[in-house]
């Protein structure tokens, strides 16, 4: 039912009821959702969590924990994900984003974003 609607799963129980019940009634109360989340760490304003929402990209996600600290190190900025079970870790040139040198990077629920402190 993860991908359905409230009306296609309340239709599809209502349905498969049918059989059994004389125009069974349905209806179909979440709880609660599980949130898809991307955390952010590190030299940025407000560093945590943030709620994933479909097409979220690097940059959005940097300007959503409030931009970079003054003494960020956004050249050396990682994204860190798990791919079949597997931690795979990107460093990305958030600048070179920026100057439209690098493409934006997508993201994915469960990303760790991390931009790093800048050593002088």
């Amino acid at each position: 039912v993860a991908t359905m609607t409230l009306g296609e799963v309340e239709d599809a129980i209502t349905a498969a009821l049918s059989e059994f019940i004389q125009k069974p009634q349905v209806s179909i109360f979440v709880e609660a959702f599980k949130a898809r989340k991307i955390y952010v760490f590190g030299r940025v304003k407000e560093p945590g969590t943030i709620v994933f929402e479909d097409g979220m990209t690097l940059i959005e996600v940097i300007t959503k924990a409030g931009g970079l600290h003054d003494l960020a190190d956004a050249k050396a900025t990682s994204i860190t994900r798990v791919i079949e079970g597997k931690e795979t870790k990107l460093v990305v040139s958030v600048p070179d984003i920026q100057k439209g040198k690098l493409r934006n990077i997508a993201l994915l629920p469960g990303d760790i974003v991390f931009v790093p402190e800048s050593v002088f």
